[in-house]
């Protein structure tokens, strides 16, 4: 099954406005109040409107760059850290700032995923300004294209509003971005604005097999509002669980996925197979490494040992760099299915999920470090100091053999799927005082696995997100934070005050829109 990729190159003022819509940002702001001037010969190109709807999704790659919104979900939760290891992987503390929640408002990854939100958020406001330009006539799915955006636009505001507490937004027509947006949303009010608006486009969207696949579906806008449901209470808009477990429903009941007893096959380079009923993922990143639709998500060279190469005749040397910590390790049943899949060590000598102990070439022979040394995994791993074989590595997405570039990647990188659904189910039953509904849907995950039942608890469904999950995004820091764990001390961390479940506002944001207010403890 090939990729729904947008290719087509707009012409003359249009290829203008579409490098305008690649670097607009908060802060980086062209006036884009109006269209080129030959905009009347834009408009009358009904193949022109699917340029805008792509442009709503370009920044989901971005955000999976690991100096953006990927990497500080991820870094500041008990699953990753980032060691310094001599020199290598110092960069002025900036890792060791997030593992050990004592980031400030200059941080610069932090800042990049700030930027990559508001640019997601602009460019879905600019693309609905303009497609409700087309002539209904010229273009199908104009429809279908606007709800899309509605969905994307709804996306990058849930994202800001989990990581910064607040959202800038903009009304559709709403682009001179020389201005600020002419609102600051608070937790509160974002809520409701993405209950409201999600309410409202859900009927209208099509449903998994009706829309090229990689597309927003129904049950992907049905899969965000029971996000929001899940965290309202702790976005401090109130509970909502019932209404968790309805959108949950509407999922599950769709009929259009199922729990995939082959787990690590989810995140596998090839996507041949993602439209059958049978697949987990419900909204996923697109990625073709030998396309240049791409950003620096390939997770296994950001983790596994400069000696452990992969690739076509093994070519390319990872970057030894993140690993898990001790005290997430040493929770796991090792006979799991999601612990480990050997099945990968006879392509490139390491398994898949976590690695520990001494690692192997694919012919059995011994691996040794860049010294010499016999290269042996440890459980622990100091955060600064480490040397090269310190530290649990994981790869949660098998390395892409054919692909031209280390770096690059043809794994679709999975943001929603079914297993997240069932727990999410799991949990808001729980919560809403079902617990046989949420025993049921713990179990059903547990099964597929391969891990005997357990009672469930807060406890069980706080670990049960880390094994489904690890990894995977911003499941681990919300639920983290929705079971009152987020600040406790773990592995190299110490316990942190509550105002750092919220991220500082980047500064530079602040200095280019006055109407925003610094979190509280910055």
């Amino acid at each position: 099954m090939k990729k729904h990729i947008f290719t087509k190159t707009l012409a003359s003022g249009a290829l203008v406005l579409a490098l305008i819509l690649g670097a607009c940002t908060d802060l980086e702001v062209p006036n884009l109040t109006e269209l080129p001037d030959d905009s009347a010969q834009l408009l009358s190109d009904p193949a022109n409107a699917a340029q805008f709807l792509a442009a709503g999704y370009a920044p989901l790659r971005n955000m999976l760059d690991q100096g953006n919104w990927y990497g500080m979900v991820e870094h500041v939760t008990d699953e990753m850290q980032g060691p310094t290891r001599g020199t290598d992987w110092d960069d002025n503390g900036i890792w060791r700032t997030l593992h050990t929640h004592s980031w400030d408002p200059f941080h610069a990854f932090i800042q990049n995923a700030w930027n990559t939100l508001s640019e997601g958020q602009a460019k879905c406001v600019f693309s609905l300004t303009t497609i409700q330009q087309f002539p209904d006539a010229g273009v199908p799915d104009k429809a279908q294209y606007l709800l899309e955006l509605r969905y994307l636009r709804a996306f990058y505001i849930f994202c800001t509003v989990d990581m910064f507490g607040q959202v800038p937004y903009r009304e559709v027509g709403e682009i001179d971005f020389k201005l600020p947006p002419s609102k600051i949303m608070s937790s509160a009010e974002a809520t409701e604005w993405l209950i409201t608006e999600l309410n409202a486009i859900i009927p209208q969207m099509k449903d998994k097999g009706e829309i090229p696949y990689s597309r927003a579906t129904k049950t992907a806008a049905q899969t965000l509002l029971a996000k929001v449901y899940l965290n309202s209470e702790a976005w401090g808009a109130g509970a909502k669980y019932n209404e968790a477990v309805t959108a949950c429903n509407d999922v599950i009941n769709s009929g259009k996925y199922a729990l995939n007893a082959d787990y690590f096959g989810i995140f596998k380079p090839d996507n041949s197979d993602r439209t059958s009923n049978a697949d987990e993922s419900i909204f996923v990143a697109t990625f073709e490494g030998n396309q240049g639709l791409n950003a620096n998500i390939h997770q296994p060279m950001r983790t596994l040992h400069y000696n452990q190469t992969f690739g076509p005749g093994n070519t390319y040397s990872p970057w030894n760099g993140f690993t898990t910590i001790a005290d997430f390790y040493n929770k796991w049943d090792q006979t799991d299915k999601r612990f480990k899949d050997d099945s990968w060590k006879a392509i490139n000598g390491f398994n898949l999920g976590f690695l520990e102990g001494q690692q192997f070439k694919a012919d059995g022979t011994p691996l040794n470090d860049r010294g010499g040394n016999p290269l042996i995994f440890t459980v622990e791993c100091p955060l600064n100091g480490a040397n090269e074989a310190q530290g649990v590595r994981v790869v949660k997405y098998a390395p892409d053999n054919n692909a031209t570039d280390g770096s690059r990647s043809g794994n679709d990188f999975v943001i929603f799927r079914i297993g997240d659904v069932y727990l999410m189910r799991a949990e808001a039953a729980f919560r809403a005082g079902t617990g046989d509904r949420g025993q049921a849907d713990l179990d059903a995950v547990r099964s597929i696995r391969g891990v005997p039942s357990v009672t469930v608890s807060a406890d069980a469904l706080l670990n049960e997100y880390g094994y489904e999950l690890y990894w995977e995004g911003a499941h681990r820091r919300q639920a983290l934070i929705r079971f009152g764990k987020f600040n406790e001390a773990w592995t190299n961390k110490s316990a942190s005050p509550e105002y750092r479940k919220l991220f500082s506002i980047p500064q530079t944001a602040i200095d280019a829109n006055p109407n925003l207010k610094q979190n509280p403890g910055y």
